[in-house]
């Protein structure tokens, strides 16, 4: 599997937490980029919503494995409008406009699940350093 080595461990997008720490730390490295720019960037979770983007698992091909998935996805995920207002709330809301770097999860401002590790400096330049060689890009001042 493609991934990359920070610090001795390999993120992987194949493993789910590897993805959502490579993703958020370089939201972080971009939040410091437009720093004082007046560029206001966020991060959010919408939560579990209902979409159609397990339709072709081959897992939910049982009909009675596709009818529990189902009945549970019913019961505990969004709907697609419960799952956009996080997103709508951070284009529209006036107090977001003078936030900068923040996580939101259902229409609030939380601490990051994984914060610990994405405001980690060395991660942060590591990522960064990995990410202008990725593109041939380089963003020094």
């Amino acid at each position: 599997s493609k991934g990359v080595n920070l610090f001795g461990s390999k993120f992987s997008r194949q493993k789910n937490l590897g993805t959502r720490l490579d993703y958020h730390s370089k939201e972080k490295s971009f939040f410091f980029f437009v720093a004082g720019s007046g560029v206001t960037v966020y991060s959010l979770h919408p939560g579990a919503v209902r979409t159609e983007i397990w339709r072709n698992s081959p897992l939910l091909h049982k009909p009675l494995l596709k009818q529990l998935f189902g009945m549970a996805t019913w019961l505990t995920f969004k709907d697609s409008k419960q799952g956009a207002q996080t997103t709508i709330y951070c284009s529209v809301a006036k107090e977001c406009a003078s936030e900068s770097g923040n996580y939101y999860s259902d229409c609030q401002t939380k601490e990051h699940p994984n914060k610990h590790i994405i405001e980690d400096p060395g991660f942060r330049k590591k990522l960064w350093e990995i990410s202008e060689t990725i593109t041939g890009e380089s963003w020094k001042e």
